[in-house]
């Protein structure tokens, strides 16, 4: 008898901890944090088939790359494509990732892979990409931009200079952002002659912005 209940308390602990160890593993897949941005899917032919990837994009960067690559050749496939992967995660975008030497049908799938995801997600942004808000005090008193970036590039301000000075910062608000606009980036541009305090504000706002934006 007591030889049974020895055995049905060491079983009872046993299932305590598989259970503990299973409770534990849900919930860290349940509320572990998403990867940002959105998920786009593509499929690509790789040395031993089909290869469905999945890619995150966030302003316009690529975040993470899910894909099995257990069907590849072992040490060549099946290490190729995770490599090309984290260099492309680091990267955030294909340029300047080469395929791995040995490995190429594998690693032209990632990157056709990552490259049409990113054309998805291109074609999926609104024409005038998403808008973000800065204030910024200007000659007479605060201005408020909104400024609109899409696929990394500003592609539209929109301010009220009504309010500063009249031949001077109501017209080089105007100017720099045309300028801005132009570029797609503060970069290169410089405060008109005589409203700087104007054309800092613009400039600080797009700056602001893009750095919402994660640029």
């Amino acid at each position: 008898m007591r030889k049974t209940m020895i055995r049905n308390t060491a079983v009872m602990a046993v299932l305590a901890v598989v259970l503990g160890i299973v409770l534990a593993l849900y919930l860290r897949s349940t509320f572990a944090s998403p990867v940002a941005g959105n998920v786009y899917a593509s499929t690509q032919k790789g040395f031993g088939g089909d290869i469905a990837f999945e890619v995150s994009i966030d302003n316009g960067k690529v975040t993470a790359v899910s894909a099995d690559f257990s069907q590849e050749t072992a040490g060549l496939g099946q290490d190729a494509g995770p490599k090309v992967i984290d260099a492309i995660v680091a990267a955030g975008t294909t340029e300047g990732v080469d395929a791995v030497s040995g490995s190429t049908i594998t690693s032209t799938a990632v990157l056709n892979a990552v490259k049409d995801c990113m054309e998805q997600a291109s074609a999926a942004a609104p024409a005038g990409g998403t808008t973000y808000t800065s204030t910024q005090k200007g000659f007479a008193e605060d201005i408020t931009f909104e400024v609109s970036i899409s696929d990394g590039k500003v592609t539209a301000i929109d301010a009220d200079f009504s309010k500063e000075t009249a031949g001077l910062g109501q017209d080089a608000g105007p100017k720099m952002i045309d300028a801005i606009v132009a570029a797609g980036t503060t970069e290169g541009v410089d405060a008109v002659s005589g409203s700087t305090i104007t054309s800092t504000a613009v400039l600080d706002a797009v700056k602001d912005c893009m750095a919402q934006a994660g640029l």
